[in-house]
């Protein structure tokens, strides 16, 4: 399977946007965080070009949230098997739940909505939620925490020491002021009740199973042949602020989790097992949760994570790979050592250092209001454009969202501005040059704009962030 044929764009990133959810890493104008599948298009372009199209035999994910990854990994057959861990057993039980009975979960969702949308207070229902969930028993709770998860401010709770979801306002995240409650969901009842549809199909055409309890235990059972995708809690989120510190079901201590992670990461090259982990912002503060090879140099890479104005702010994300791959040259990832040297910068000059490394990019924002009744059919239209161009004529990459007032954006990436210029229609009908489907998705597209509709200043603008040099 080549990885130019990735397409991980036809969907909303599944019906829960917990914290971690892969689809997670772009902000919209709202300061919210937006669907980005570039995100996991570079994750498996990087794991198909180095497997050479092989199946694996098991993908095992331990550290699984809400799934986003392994659920990524059925979409492009990555396995045989998929094993999918979480030590937050309610997070388990709802994906079961999502598998064996959607009805159930997509009932009871719809109906949480209809009185949250009469509710005389949409903030004094939330909380009430959160209120029952605590009271209620394990059986019950997946009906209520997808509700709750969705009008979280970026899918992120909060635990106490008995499991128990606590709400807090004020500072959030090294001093970013956010509302944690969110009055719009994540994304709108109609999507979430496609995403159960479309995610139950899918565990029900693989073969899946569910665990609960200690990654070491799931871990345990990898052989050569299998895949492991490790995304543990950031060592960050447990240090920044106290109160980071109940974000997860924790079974070890920053310190523990880290030396487990190392003795599993040598455990998995000595046996030749192929692995992925994304552990961490690069931070000199936190050099002792870096691994290193003999020779004490970093073996971790970079990516930029973050745009000016996202709430997580601008940062280079650590990622591992199994030293057996390397990295397809149109993938934005560079070796940790090549950025720092044998410096110590400090994450603002590592910034500016990876930029000089960066390749070129050409980023452009459409900003549209879409006609009533017309969103499902501008979305698959949408869709069917950005992988058609992804696929053959250049695009890097694309996402499409909705802000909390109703408009749509859509997001794309391309490797200078001729080969978009020279790819892209524009204002006029499309090129004759285009096939007849695209030609027709593009006069939907088209169709569905509600032009009397007053846009922002700009209806489209490069993007001014740091994971290219524009």
């Amino acid at each position: 399977m080549s990885p130019n044929t990735i397409q991980l764009n036809q969907n909303h990133g599944g019906p829960l946007h917990y914290l971690g959810n892969r689809y997670l890493t772009l902000p919209d104008l709202t300061g919210h965080m937006s669907p980005d599948t570039s995100w996991l298009n570079e994750h498996f372009s990087v794991l198909l070009a180095n497997n050479k199209g092989q199946k694996y035999k098991k993908a095992i994910e331990p550290f699984s949230g809400s799934a986003s990854w392994s659920l990524a990994a059925m979409e492009v057959g990555l396995a045989e098997e998929y094993i999918v861990n979480d030590s937050n057993k309610v997070l388990i039980n709802i994906l079961q739940l999502i598998r064996d009975n959607p009805t159930l979960v997509k009932t009871s969702y719809a109906a949480l909505i209809e009185k949250y949308d009469v509710s005389l207070s949409k903030k004094d229902f939330f909380l009430k939620v959160i209120e029952n969930y605590n009271q209620t028993t394990d059986e019950e709770k997946p009906l209520l925490l997808p509700f709750i998860i969705n009008h979280s401010w970026g899918g992120i709770l909060f635990y106490d020491k008995e499991l128990n979801i606590i709400y807090r306002e004020g500072e959030l995240f090294e001093g970013k002021n956010a509302n944690r409650f969110l009055e719009h969901a994540n994304l709108s009842l109609e999507m979430f009740l496609c995403e159960i549809d479309r995610v139950s199909n899918l565990l029900n055409v693989n073969q899946v199973s569910f665990r609960s309890g200690d990654f070491m235990d799931v871990i345990s059972i990898a052989t050569p042949g299998d895949f492991v995708a490790l995304n543990p809690p950031y060592p960050e989120n447990e240090h920044s602020t106290f109160e980071k510190a109940g974000m997860y079901t924790e079974l070890y201590s920053p310190e523990k989790l880290h030396q487990n992670l190392v003795h599993i990461v040598h455990y998995l090259e000595s046996q030749g097992i192929h692995y992925y982990m994304t552990y961490g912002f690069y931070n000199p503060k936190f050099r002792n949760y870096v691994l290193a090879n003999k020779n004490q140099q970093p073996i971790n890479y970079f990516r930029v994570l973050g745009y000016k104005h996202c709430a997580f702010g601008i940062g280079l994300d650590q990622m591992y790979f199994t030293s057996q791959f390397s990295i397809p040259k149109r993938i934005n990832i560079f070796k940790a050592e090549e950025v720092l040297g044998n410096q110590d910068l400090t994450p603002e000059e590592a910034l500016e250092q990876f930029k000089r490394l960066s390749k070129k990019c050409f980023a452009v924002i459409y900003r549209a209001f879409i006609k009533p009744g017309l969103e499902m059919e501008y979305q698959k239209a949408w869709h069917q454009v950005a992988s058609y161009f992804v696929q053959y004529r250049g695009a890097l990459g694309s996402c499409l969202h909705k802000t909390n007032d109703g408009m749509w954006l859509a997001y794309s990436r391309w490797p200078d501005k001729a080969t978009r210029d020279a790819s892209w229609p524009g204002d006029n009908a499309p090129s004759e040059m285009l096939p007849d489907d695209i030609k027709k998705a593009l006069i939907t597209i088209q169709e569905s704009i509600d032009q009397t509709q007053k846009l922002p200043e700009i209806t489209m603008e490069v993007i001014d962030d740091l994971l290219y040099s524009n």
